[in-house]
């Protein structure tokens, strides 16, 4: 923020409720940073977009205790094509939050053989009981494509990984 100040770039706070035109959908701000989090991960920046059919919901490292607000404010209408879920995973992504996501599809950042054994099984778990295809890539990227109503994934490296 310090660096973005000093060279005269406009600083906006995000805050829930607002949304913003973004090519040919709209980003709606879910949670704009809560003050009144506990950790700094469930102060995450929590976004919604749409286009069309198409809706991408990502969390950031929100954990359980802001998940649950989520479910609580939005119910429903949490309802993703696709989920970006976090690094917190182990305290995070419960059933419950996932039960009101419904995605179709998963996708979860990772590394091989990373310190905190991400992605971690009970989140897994979660994504298969609501039936999302799941898509982690430790090296390389994933690029969702969504087009006439069917999402799907290409892949920079070869290490790509998908499970139901």
């Amino acid at each position: 923020a310090e660096l973005a100040a000093d060279s005269g770039a406009e600083i906006l706070t995000a805050e829930a409720g607002e949304e913003y035109p973004l090519g040919s959908g709209t980003l709606q701000i879910l949670q704009g940073g809560s003050e009144d989090a506990d950790s700094v991960n469930d102060a995450s920046l929590c976004t919604l977009f749409t286009a069309g059919d198409f809706r991408f919901l990502d969390t950031g490292d929100a954990e359980a205790d802001a998940e649950q607000r989520l479910v609580d404010t939005y119910g429903p209408t949490l309802h993703a094509t696709l989920f970006k879920a976090g690094i917190t995973a182990y305290t995070s992504n419960s059933l419950t939050f996932m039960r009101a996501v419904r995605p179709e599809a998963v996708a979860v950042s990772c590394g091989l053989h990373n310190d905190y054994g991400h992605p971690h099984r009970a989140a897994l778990q979660n994504y298969a009981e609501v039936g999302a295809e799941v898509g982690a890539l430790t090296w390389g990227s994933l690029t969702f494509i969504w087009q006439n109503n069917t999402l799907n994934v290409e892949t920079s490296a070869d290490s790509a990984d998908f499970a139901a």
